[in-house]
Protein backbone atom coordinates (compact mmCIF):
# COMPACT_ATOMS: atom_id res chain seq x y z
CA UNK A 1 0.00 0.00 0.00
CA UNK A 2 1.05 3.25 -0.66
CA UNK A 3 0.12 6.97 0.55
CA UNK A 4 -0.84 9.39 -2.05
CA UNK A 5 2.80 11.13 -1.80
CA UNK A 6 4.35 7.42 -1.83
CA UNK A 7 2.27 6.62 -4.88
CA UNK A 8 3.55 9.96 -6.65
CA UNK A 9 7.22 9.89 -5.91
CA UNK A 10 6.80 5.68 -7.03
CA UNK A 11 5.13 6.86 -10.31
CA UNK A 12 7.50 9.23 -11.25
CA UNK A 13 9.86 6.66 -10.60
CA UNK A 14 8.61 4.01 -12.70
CA UNK A 15 8.14 6.44 -15.41
CA UNK A 16 12.23 8.05 -15.59
CA UNK A 17 12.96 4.58 -15.57
CA UNK A 18 10.77 3.79 -18.46
CA UNK A 19 13.66 4.21 -21.38
CA UNK A 20 16.02 1.94 -19.36
CA UNK A 21 13.76 -0.94 -18.62
CA UNK A 22 12.08 -0.82 -21.74
CA UNK A 23 14.18 0.31 -24.62
CA UNK A 24 13.34 0.56 -27.71
CA UNK A 25 9.88 -0.58 -26.92
CA UNK A 26 9.27 2.65 -25.00
CA UNK A 27 11.66 5.02 -26.75
CA UNK A 28 8.87 4.33 -30.25
CA UNK A 29 6.01 5.07 -28.08
CA UNK A 30 6.91 8.07 -26.65
CA UNK A 31 8.14 9.34 -30.10
CA UNK A 32 4.61 8.05 -31.48
CA UNK A 33 2.28 9.67 -29.23
CA UNK A 34 4.49 12.95 -29.59
CA UNK A 35 4.08 12.67 -33.03
CA UNK A 36 0.22 12.84 -32.57
CA UNK A 37 0.54 16.13 -30.89
CA UNK A 38 2.68 17.88 -34.31
CA UNK A 39 1.49 16.37 -37.29
CA UNK A 40 -1.22 18.57 -38.19
CA UNK A 41 -0.07 22.00 -39.17
CA UNK A 42 -2.23 25.34 -39.81
CA UNK A 43 -6.08 24.48 -38.95
CA UNK A 44 -8.25 26.77 -40.49
CA UNK A 45 -10.81 28.60 -37.85
CA UNK A 46 -14.05 26.46 -38.66
CA UNK A 47 -12.17 23.43 -38.02
CA UNK A 48 -11.90 23.85 -34.20
CA UNK A 49 -14.00 21.05 -33.49
CA UNK A 50 -11.44 19.30 -35.02
CA UNK A 51 -8.61 20.21 -33.14
CA UNK A 52 -10.60 19.89 -30.03
CA UNK A 53 -11.22 16.42 -30.43
CA UNK A 54 -7.85 15.41 -31.59
CA UNK A 55 -6.29 17.01 -28.61
CA UNK A 56 -8.39 15.07 -26.59
CA UNK A 57 -7.25 11.82 -28.67
CA UNK A 58 -3.53 12.97 -28.41
CA UNK A 59 -3.91 13.40 -24.55
CA UNK A 60 -5.78 10.01 -23.94
CA UNK A 61 -2.68 8.76 -25.58
CA UNK A 62 0.12 10.72 -23.69
CA UNK A 63 -2.13 9.29 -20.87
CA UNK A 64 -2.30 5.51 -22.01
CA UNK A 65 1.70 5.75 -22.14
CA UNK A 66 2.32 7.10 -18.89
CA UNK A 67 -0.52 4.15 -17.46
CA UNK A 68 1.45 1.63 -19.16
CA UNK A 69 4.62 2.48 -17.28
CA UNK A 70 2.92 2.57 -14.31
CA UNK A 71 1.58 -0.58 -14.43
CA UNK A 72 -2.56 1.06 -14.44
CA UNK A 73 -4.15 -1.55 -17.01
CA UNK A 74 -7.61 -1.12 -16.34
CA UNK A 75 -6.51 2.60 -16.94
CA UNK A 76 -4.95 2.52 -19.89
CA UNK A 77 -7.44 0.50 -21.86
CA UNK A 78 -10.11 2.97 -21.04
CA UNK A 79 -7.94 5.88 -22.02
CA UNK A 80 -7.01 3.61 -25.58
CA UNK A 81 -11.34 3.77 -26.14
CA UNK A 82 -11.42 7.81 -25.26
CA UNK A 83 -8.92 7.96 -27.50
CA UNK A 84 -10.82 6.14 -30.25
CA UNK A 85 -13.63 7.54 -29.70
CA UNK A 86 -12.04 11.39 -30.02
CA UNK A 87 -10.67 10.41 -33.29
CA UNK A 88 -13.40 9.26 -34.52
CA UNK A 89 -15.28 12.24 -34.39
CA UNK A 90 -11.86 14.16 -35.00
CA UNK A 91 -12.35 12.30 -38.34
CA UNK A 92 -16.06 12.97 -38.44
CA UNK A 93 -15.67 16.38 -37.66
CA UNK A 94 -13.90 17.13 -41.10
CA UNK A 95 -16.86 15.81 -42.99
CA UNK A 96 -18.99 17.99 -40.42
CA UNK A 97 -17.55 20.69 -38.88
CA UNK A 98 -20.70 22.76 -37.16
CA UNK A 99 -20.52 22.53 -33.95
CA UNK A 100 -24.22 21.60 -33.75
CA UNK A 101 -23.73 18.28 -35.34
CA UNK A 102 -21.84 17.62 -31.68
CA UNK A 103 -23.95 19.34 -28.92
CA UNK A 104 -27.73 21.50 -28.26
CA UNK A 105 -28.37 23.85 -26.05
CA UNK A 106 -30.87 22.98 -23.22
CA UNK A 107 -33.10 25.95 -22.31
CA UNK A 108 -33.91 24.75 -19.27
CA UNK A 109 -30.37 24.54 -17.63
CA UNK A 110 -29.01 26.33 -19.80
CA UNK A 111 -26.14 24.79 -20.70
CA UNK A 112 -24.50 22.88 -23.69
CA UNK A 113 -25.42 19.14 -24.01
CA UNK A 114 -23.85 16.53 -26.41
CA UNK A 115 -25.78 15.05 -28.73
CA UNK A 116 -25.11 11.05 -27.68
CA UNK A 117 -25.85 9.76 -31.02
CA UNK A 118 -23.10 11.71 -33.12
CA UNK A 119 -20.92 8.84 -32.62
CA UNK A 120 -23.16 6.33 -33.91
CA UNK A 121 -23.27 8.71 -36.91
CA UNK A 122 -19.44 9.24 -36.70
CA UNK A 123 -19.03 5.41 -36.84
CA UNK A 124 -21.10 4.70 -39.49
CA UNK A 125 -19.95 7.67 -41.55
CA UNK A 126 -15.88 6.11 -41.15
CA UNK A 127 -17.01 2.34 -42.34
CA UNK A 128 -18.67 3.43 -45.65
CA UNK A 129 -15.62 5.71 -46.31
CA UNK A 130 -12.64 4.84 -44.76
CA UNK A 131 -13.26 0.59 -44.13
CA UNK A 132 -9.70 -0.29 -43.58
CA UNK A 133 -9.19 1.87 -40.27
CA UNK A 134 -12.53 1.95 -39.18
CA UNK A 135 -12.93 -1.97 -38.84
CA UNK A 136 -9.67 -2.14 -37.03
CA UNK A 137 -10.41 0.28 -35.09
CA UNK A 138 -14.06 -0.72 -33.89
CA UNK A 139 -12.61 -4.32 -33.69
CA UNK A 140 -10.06 -3.07 -30.99
CA UNK A 141 -12.85 -1.07 -28.87
CA UNK A 142 -15.72 -3.39 -28.93
CA UNK A 143 -13.84 -7.02 -29.01
CA UNK A 144 -10.87 -6.37 -26.91
CA UNK A 145 -10.94 -3.21 -24.48
CA UNK A 146 -15.14 -3.62 -24.04
CA UNK A 147 -15.68 -6.91 -23.34
CA UNK A 148 -12.07 -7.25 -21.11
CA UNK A 149 -11.89 -3.56 -19.66
CA UNK A 150 -14.96 -1.71 -19.99
CA UNK A 151 -16.44 -3.52 -16.75
CA UNK A 152 -14.84 -4.42 -13.10
CA UNK A 153 -13.92 -8.36 -13.86
CA UNK A 154 -11.91 -10.73 -11.76
CA UNK A 155 -9.45 -11.05 -14.32
CA UNK A 156 -8.45 -7.93 -14.15
CA UNK A 157 -8.72 -7.30 -10.23
CA UNK A 158 -6.25 -10.80 -9.57
CA UNK A 159 -3.61 -8.23 -11.16
CA UNK A 160 -3.39 -5.89 -7.85
CA UNK A 161 -3.12 -8.76 -5.87
CA UNK A 162 -0.44 -10.91 -4.53
CA UNK A 163 0.08 -14.43 -2.74
CA UNK A 164 2.70 -15.42 -1.09
CA UNK A 165 3.99 -17.29 2.18
CA UNK A 166 -0.04 -17.60 3.34
CA UNK A 167 -0.09 -13.81 2.87
CA UNK A 168 -1.56 -11.27 0.75
CA UNK A 169 -0.74 -8.27 -0.49
CA UNK A 170 -2.62 -5.57 -2.20
CA UNK A 171 -1.39 -3.21 -4.18
CA UNK A 172 -1.99 0.17 -6.17
CA UNK A 173 0.09 -1.57 -9.42
CA UNK A 174 -0.71 -4.19 -11.56
CA UNK A 175 1.22 -7.41 -11.77
CA UNK A 176 2.46 -6.75 -15.43
CA UNK A 177 5.34 -9.40 -16.73
CA UNK A 178 8.23 -7.35 -18.47
CA UNK A 179 7.45 -8.86 -21.81
CA UNK A 180 3.77 -8.11 -21.43
CA UNK A 181 4.18 -4.68 -20.76
CA UNK A 182 6.48 -4.48 -23.71
CA UNK A 183 3.90 -5.60 -25.95
CA UNK A 184 1.53 -3.33 -24.72
CA UNK A 185 3.94 -0.53 -25.62
CA UNK A 186 4.33 -1.59 -29.25
CA UNK A 187 0.65 -2.20 -29.36
CA UNK A 188 0.32 1.35 -28.23
CA UNK A 189 2.69 2.18 -30.99
CA UNK A 190 1.08 0.67 -33.37
CA UNK A 191 -2.52 2.18 -32.62
CA UNK A 192 -1.16 5.51 -32.58
CA UNK A 193 0.26 5.53 -36.33
CA UNK A 194 -3.15 3.73 -37.33
CA UNK A 195 -4.83 6.83 -35.96
CA UNK A 196 -2.91 9.55 -37.04
CA UNK A 197 -2.59 7.37 -40.62
CA UNK A 198 -6.04 7.90 -40.41
CA UNK A 199 -6.29 11.41 -39.46
CA UNK A 200 -3.97 12.20 -42.90
CA UNK A 201 -5.85 10.22 -44.89
CA UNK A 202 -8.99 12.30 -44.14
CA UNK A 203 -7.51 15.60 -44.24
CA UNK A 204 -6.83 14.60 -47.95
CA UNK A 205 -10.83 14.47 -48.52
CA UNK A 206 -11.73 17.34 -46.50
CA UNK A 207 -8.19 19.81 -46.08
CA UNK A 208 -9.38 21.93 -43.19
CA UNK A 209 -6.12 20.95 -42.07
CA UNK A 210 -2.40 20.85 -43.63
CA UNK A 211 -0.14 17.66 -42.63
CA UNK A 212 3.08 18.37 -41.68
CA UNK A 213 6.15 18.01 -44.34
CA UNK A 214 6.92 14.71 -44.30
CA UNK A 215 3.81 13.12 -42.96
CA UNK A 216 3.86 10.01 -45.13
CA UNK A 217 7.64 9.18 -44.46
CA UNK A 218 7.41 9.82 -41.11
CA UNK A 219 4.82 6.95 -40.81
CA UNK A 220 6.51 4.86 -42.45
CA UNK A 221 9.58 4.48 -40.42
CA UNK A 222 7.24 4.51 -37.48
CA UNK A 223 5.45 1.29 -39.11
CA UNK A 224 8.75 -0.24 -40.29
CA UNK A 225 10.23 0.05 -36.71
CA UNK A 226 6.65 -1.16 -35.24
CA UNK A 227 6.76 -4.57 -37.49
CA UNK A 228 10.35 -5.18 -36.40
CA UNK A 229 8.91 -4.59 -32.85
CA UNK A 230 6.05 -6.94 -33.16
CA UNK A 231 8.36 -9.72 -34.80
CA UNK A 232 10.82 -9.40 -31.71
CA UNK A 233 8.44 -10.50 -29.34
CA UNK A 234 6.64 -13.17 -31.29
CA UNK A 235 9.80 -14.87 -31.45
CA UNK A 236 9.96 -14.96 -27.96
CA UNK A 237 8.17 -18.25 -26.75
CA UNK A 238 7.40 -17.28 -23.70
CA UNK A 239 4.68 -14.42 -25.11
CA UNK A 240 1.22 -15.71 -24.18
CA UNK A 241 -1.07 -15.75 -28.08
CA UNK A 242 -3.66 -13.35 -26.88
CA UNK A 243 -3.95 -9.49 -26.45
CA UNK A 244 -2.54 -8.19 -28.74
CA UNK A 245 -3.76 -5.00 -30.86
Amino acid sequence: MFSIYELADEENHLIMEASNNYGQFFNLAKDTVDYSWKFVGPIQDNAYVFNAFLTQASKSLSLALLSIVRHHLTQTYQLLRNAIESISLACYSLHKPEENNYVRFDPDSEKLLDKPKVKVKAYKWLNESYPKHSKHLEKIKSEFINKMFAHSNLIDAVTSVKYSDSNTHNSVFDDIKPLTLKMMLVSLSNLTIMMVELVGEVLKDYPLAKLKVGFDEQIQHFRAINMSQFKTINADPSYPRHGKY
